[in-house]
């Protein structure tokens, strides 16, 4: 879902190539979610009954996209791809509620205002698209598929730190 002429080949990029993408992600949930239940019971059973914290997904992007387009992307794809994160947001607080042992956690509210583009805060918690990756832009080598990052639109330092500090008490009561 990225303007050609920002990024290059390779990535969906006109509307029916993004459209299909985002149709295909939202498809992949329920695999997914499968999967993800037979990881959760694995680990139930191998702990004996250790709980289990799943963490739901931020949205990337402030709410209602960022007006005149965010790391090649444009108001209404970062809209498509915000409502892809609801979607699974939604299924895995739906399936956590299914299982006794795993406490679903919304980070959406922690990272509002700190979105890619448009940060409220001034202080985004999630890394923008990084290009031409390489170690100088804090990519380490294995991270690089198709010239871009992998830790793209992934949290940051400052994200993981809002994390921690959205778990601490979290972890302290059910301990």
């Amino acid at each position: 879902c990225i303007d050609i002429n920002y990024f290059g080949h390779g990535h969906p990029s006109t509307q029916a190539e993004c459209d299909q993408a985002v149709k295909q992600s939202l498809d992949s949930i329920p695999q997914a979610l499968a999967n993800l239940v037979k990881l959760w019971a694995t680990i139930e059973t191998m702990t004996h009954g250790a709980w289990i914290i799943q963490l739901g997904y931020p949205r990337v992007f402030p709410a209602g996209g960022y007006d005149g387009g965010c790391n090649g992307i444009i108001q209404p794809k970062q809209k498509q791809l915000n409502n892809v994160a609801d979607a699974l947001d939604s299924a895995l607080q739906k399936n956590a509620a299914d299982y006794p042992y795993v406490k679903f956690v919304d980070t959406a509210p922690t990272f509002a205002g700190h979105e890619v583009c448009g940060s409220s805060s001034g202080k985004p918690y999630i890394n923008d698209l990084q290009t031409n990756a390489g170690t100088a832009n804090n990519c380490p080598t294995d991270y690089i598929v198709n010239g871009a990052c992998s830790q793209s639109f992934h949290p940051n330092a400052w994200g993981y730190e809002a994390e921690a500090q959205l778990l601490k008490p979290i972890i302290a009561q059910l301990l």
